[in-house]
């Protein structure tokens, strides 16, 4: 009996990576339309597809509530990073999470995962995201006003997000030209970056890609103009400020893109 279960074990891998022949990890940057846009991939992927839980990793780290924001988030996303690895060494086709790009290891199964990403027009993303976790009865809950919020390590965080997750640069220390200069360098390492502003373009890059073709519908999005206001009042040029070093990276990477 226990022959014949590897067997068909075995059999069920075999199907499973024919049907599912590629391997991706998908790095979900928060409030850039990922949960949305993942879903004609997860459907690809149905037999062989994991997200790392976000609330849950968090709450393996910092079950009590008790380290700070920055800390807790770091120890997260080094569970996540392992987590990533071990899905890959399953040969699990697509695996989604909100992880900073890492390098992997020479010779591990991760090394041959294509990595995608979809960036977002910064100040969009941040007043998606501010305006998100305003209020939230969590660990994430932001109390305070944006005018007031705009001062704080948080909102210096959230401006600098992209370049953080794809420079893996450490939280809360100033986000740098250095760690920008390093995050366009990571870029060039995956295989797709989309613009949720141009999802046209992603489509066809996935279908170069992949052969695939792809409608992407979008969930939880707030474009520029939803926020006309906030963009042309007292506080545009102090969100300019704040969100400096995510406004250069889309910039270059979203020209490069074109």
């Amino acid at each position: 009996m226990i022959g014949l279960a590897k067997t068909a074990l075995r059999s069920s891998r075999r199907v499973r990576e024919r049907l599912t022949p590629h391997r991706i990890l998908f790095h979900h940057i928060p409030k850039c339309g990922g949960s949305a846009i993942t879903r004609p991939f997860r459907m690809r992927s149905a037999l062989s597809f994991h997200k790392v839980d976000e609330d849950g990793t968090l709450n393996m780290v910092d079950p009590g509530g008790e380290v700070g924001h920055f800390a807790r988030h770091e120890a997260a996303f080094a569970l996540k990073r392992d987590l990533c690895r071990y899905f890959a060494t399953t040969g699990t086709a697509l695996v989604q999470a909100h992880v900073p790009y890492f390098p992997a290891r020479e010779g591990e199964p991760l090394d041959s995962y294509d990595r995608i990403t979809l960036l977002r027009e910064p100040r969009a993303r941040f007043l998606s995201h501010y305006f998100w976790d305003k209020g939230r009865d969590n660990q994430n809950g932001i109390t305070l006003e944006l005018e007031e919020f705009l001062d704080t390590e948080q909102a210096h965080a959230f401006g600098s997000l992209m370049t953080r997750f794809l420079s893996d640069h450490a939280w809360p220390k100033a986000c740098t030209p250095e760690a920008v200069e390093a995050a366009v360098q990571n870029a060039a390492r995956f295989r797709i970056i989309g613009f949720l502003e141009d999802l046209p373009k992603f489509a066809e890059d996935v279908r170069a890609g992949y052969g695939w073709k792809m409608r992407f519908p979008v969930g939880n999005k707030g474009s520029v103009s939803d926020y006309d206001s906030i963009l042309t009042g007292p506080l545009a040029a102090r969100l300019d400020e704040v969100c400096a070093a995510d406004i250069a990276l889309y910039e270059r990477l979203f020209t490069a893109g074109r």
